[in-house]
C-alpha cells in the first residue's frame, strides 16, 4: 500500500553546511522553517520568478533545482535530493514533483506576473561562459608552455 506525500509541504537538506529546511505551501503564501531557526516565509503575489534548473554533481547525477525569486530581492532554494552525509543523496522526486506542481498551481491562482525559467539565470550562464573560456585558454597556454624546445 502506498502513501501519496502532501503536495503542500516539502523537508529536505541541501547540503552539510544547513539545516533540514521544511518547505509549507499555505493559502496566502511560501513558508520555511530550517532547524533552529524561526519560520520564514513570503506571499504568492510577492513572487517574482521561479527557475527550474537541472544541476547534477558528481554525487547526484539526477539532482534537479527550484529558486523561488522574490520581488523585494532574495530567494528561496530547493533540490529534489536530501543531504545524508558525506557523497550521500537521496532523490526525493515524487514529492520534490508534487511540491513543485502544487507550487505553480497556487501562483497561477494567486500570484501576480510570475515569470518561470528553465536553467541558469543570466548571470550564472555568463559566468559559466567565462569559465569555460578561461579553462580553453589556460589549457592552451600550458600546452605551448610545455611543447616548446627546451635549451640546452
Amino acid at each position: 500500500m502506498s502513501e501519496t506525500a502532501d503536495p503542500t509541504v516539502y523537508a529536505a537538506r541541501a547540503n552539510a553546511f544547513t539545516g533540514r529546511r521544511t518547505y509549507r505551501l499555505t493559502e496566502d503564501a511560501l513558508t520555511w522553517e530550517e532547524e533552529g531557526k524561526k519560520l520564514d516565509g513570503v506571499f504568492y503575489d510577492e513572487i517574482a520568478e521561479v527557475r527550474l534548473a537541472y544541476t547534477p554533481s558528481r554525487v547526484a547525477t539526477n539532482r534537479y533545482r527550484t529558486q523561488v525569486v522574490f520581488r523585494a530581492g532574495g530567494m528561496a532554494e530547493f533540490y529534489n535530493t536530501d543531504y545524508r552525509g558525506i557523497a550521500s543523496l537521496a532523490e526525493q522526486n515524487a514529492a520534490y514533483t508534487a511540491f513543485v506542481r502544487e507550487l505553480h498551481r497556487r501562483l497561477a491562482a494567486q500570484g501576480k506576473d510570475v515569470h518561470y525559467r528553465t536553467g541558469n539565470s543570466r548571470l550564472g550562464y555568463v559566468l559559466n561562459v567565462g569559465l569555460t573560456v578561461f579553462i580553453f585558454v589556460m589549457v592552451a597556454v600550458a600546452s605551448c608552455n610545455f611543447s616548446a624546445p627546451a635549451n640546452m
